[in-house]
């Protein structure tokens, strides 16, 4: 298969250059409907076929990887395929909760869709599901005269698991006073959609809370007695993770932008985060999160471009690239190989987006590649997507 490379790139569209200075045959100051070609000079744009008639498509995302391309129709997530060589089609995936904006990235071989209602992937199967558990409402705990416990007080707390092993944020704890030999009757509320298990946590000689018991889902009355005690409470204090504007894989976790804010997830744990820790805030709207190996760019609204860098969140120190005001929603992750071996750009993940003065590459050091930054000045943006295409980069601006 020929590799097909982006760059390096033509001169194009230069609207720097003072009005009474000839460009290059390879310039222009405006094009409207034009293209370049190999050799850098300019030819009318051919018109482009309709490829499914009358249905609107929003959103539409490419995998980097080879998972598919998908895009959202409403309140519906689909995938488009060709069913033969000129005739698109798509199949349905899931249904948002609402009809709203949706960004993707990929996580362990997954496609991850992210609304401001909704975190989701795309399983195996080809459909989509929600990631993580509902957190666990507070039971009503009563001690009684069964149950085998020593005497004493006792802290009592449930969590849910879906049918994929996601564990929910825990409850709030209930304390309870056990008589010798006696028990602990929990009454249970509503079980929330997804959850297949229901699992119970209890303090015994050390004071932490341990897995006592698992049961399923849906029972109203449960009673806790006496029982080997098994690993810590590791989502005391967690929530399910929320969707947002945003959202980016990066170190195995996830990190989703709403507003100014950028939450994160546990690591290895996509579904839960800790609140109290787990965000980070920004003086401006953040327009793009874009992880790779080094760290983590940040695109803020009229404002510019910041480097969170280090491995781990903990260890984030903030950057300012010096990068121009990006243009909002154009940021994506390209495999460095997609790139002429002229621009000797490091191996591995890059970030690519497009800013007032023209397409900027992000590396894993932080460093920025501005190949046209010299030629060009767009006007202040409000949105943009961008997308590839063969040796094209294509963006679309308002």
């Amino acid at each position: 298969m020929t590799t097909i490379n982006l760059g390096p790139w033509p001169d194009g569209i230069n609207n720097l250059t003072r009005e009474d200075t000839q460009l290059r045959r390879t310039e222009a100051r405006d094009i409207v409907d034009g293209d370049v070609d190999d050799e850098g000079l300019f030819h009318r744009r051919p018109a482009l076929r309709q490829g499914l008639g009358g249905i609107p498509h929003f959103d539409v995302w490419t995998s980097p990887t080879g998972l598919g391309t998908y895009a959202r129709q409403g309140d519906r997530i689909v995938r488009l395929f060709y069913q033969a060589e000129n005739s698109l089609d798509f199949e349905d995936v899931f249904t948002l909760p609402q009809a709203e904006r949706v960004t993707f990235t990929e996580l362990n071989n997954r496609v991850v869709f992210c609304t401001r209602s909704a975190l989701g992937q795309i399983e195996a199967d080809g459909f989509g599901r929600l990631i993580g558990t509902p957190d666990a409402n507070q039971p009503i705990a009563v001690a009684e005269a069964n149950g085998g416990l020593y005497a004493g007080r006792a802290l009592v707390a449930i969590s849910y698991l879906n049918a994929y092993g996601e564990e929910g944020g825990l409850s709030q704890q209930v304390e309870v006073d056990v008589p010798a030999g006696g028990g602990i009757r929990l009454t249970l509320p509503d079980a929330p959609d997804g959850a297949v298990t229901t699992r119970f946590y209890r303090t015994g000689k050390s004071g932490k809370l341990r897995l006592a018991a698992d049961a399923p889902a849906g029972m109203t009355s449960y009673l806790l007695g006496a029982g080997k005690l098994k690993k810590l409470a590791d989502t005391q204090f967690k929530h399910r993770m929320m969707g947002g504007d945003y959202v980016c894989a990066w170190a195995g976790r996830l990190l989703v932008s709403r507003g100014r804010y950028l939450f994160y997830s546990d690591a290895m744990q996509p579904g839960l985060t800790d609140p109290r820790h787990n965000h980070a805030t920004f003086v401006r709207r953040i327009v793009f999160v874009l992880g790779v190996d080094g760290g983590v760019f940040i695109g803020l609204r009229e404002s510019g471009v910041m480097w969170l860098t280090g491995n781990n969140p903990k260890d984030w120190s903030l950057v300012n690239t010096g990068g121009a005001v990006p243009v909002p929603g154009t940021g994506i992750i390209v495999q460095s190989d997609k790139f002429d071996p002229q621009l000797q750009l490091p191996s591995g993940k890059l970030a690519l987006w497009l800013s007032v003065n023209g397409y900027v590459i992000g590396q894993p050091n932080g460093g920025l590649v501005q190949p046209q930054a010299s030629r060009i000045r767009l006007p202040m943006p409000v949105a943009g997507s961008l997308a590839i295409l063969g040796r094209r980069i294509l963006s679309v601006v308002q």
